[in-house]
């Protein structure tokens, strides 16, 4: 992906940090070149908060987690230091229901949202479970992935009625039958996309056509777009994916795994 001067025209940042973010936009496949890239904006812009979303989206979709998380808590303290905020979460929460347009707030509660998002991604499911269900309180219009990723945490997925005719044999379904290539990955993404829109109670046909594709790594696919589904906003999309994988997870015997991970 190519990314231009233009595109970041509105950065309030120095022209040396635009190109920076630029170039390492530019070497998103050479992964060591462009966090170096990020890592020099990072420090050259001074804690300013366009830049540092930035560089969240990029440890985010780069599968960094720990590096995002902590960047995520930094754009907390930013605005909670420049808001002048209280940490009492009844405090904040009164704050926020006076000041519902306000962009800082609305920063400040997403960034709050993939702090609890991260932090069941990284297997702190208690710390999590807390942040998500706070944020989903005040998110009436599920405008964060907090009410999905706390839905995830909390309900059991042999609840959800979209996947309760789902009925798969363990010795059909092989843990990992053949290597992970760029070929068989496309393959994953279309068999996503056929369950994502099938009619509702043909999601056992579609993997019954695809039995040689369902195996862990398949598993692993349908988490990492989903993650990537919930962090967009489809949270509808993202909840069926979660719970899809959950589901084959047990009957791949991964169950135990997938709870961890997600």
């Amino acid at each position: 992906m190519v990314v231009s001067e233009d595109q970041l025209s509105w950065y309030d940042v120095s022209e040396d940090v635009k190109t920076l973010l630029i170039v390492a936009s530019n070497n998103w496949e050479n992964t060591i070149l462009a966090v170096q890239y990020i890592r020099e904006a990072l420090n050259k812009s001074e804690n300013n908060l366009d830049v540092l979303i930035g560089a969240y989206r990029f440890f985010f979709y780069k599968k960094k987690p720990e590096i995002a998380l902590e960047i995520a808590k930094k754009i907390l303290r930013i605005i909670r230091e420049t808001e002048n905020l209280p940490l009492q979460w009844e405090q904040l929460k009164k704050k926020k229901n006076n000041r519902q347009s306000d962009s800082s707030i609305r920063l400040y509660m997403n960034a709050y949202a993939a702090q609890g998002f991260i932090l069941a991604k990284l297997g702190q499911l208690e710390e999590a479970k807390l942040i998500t269900k706070r944020v989903k309180e005040i998110d009436k219009n599920r405008e964060s992935c907090a009410t999905t990723v706390f839905e995830v945490l909390t309900k059991s997925p042999d609840k959800d009625d979209r996947l309760s005719k789902l009925s798969l044999t363990q010795d059909i379904y092989l843990r990992r039958t053949i290597p992970m290539t760029e070929s068989r990955r496309q393959q994953y993404f279309q068999l996503i996309q056929d369950l994502v829109g099938c009619p509702n109670g043909q999601e056992p046909d579609v993997l019954d056509a695809n039995k040689s594709l369902i195996d862990a790594d398949f598993v692993q696919t349908l988490m990492e777009v989903a993650t990537a589904q919930a962090h967009e906003g489809n949270q509808d999309g993202a909840k069926f994916l979660i719970f899809l994988a959950r589901q084959l997870s047990k009957e791949l015997g991964l169950y135990p795994e997938l709870v961890t991970e997600s």
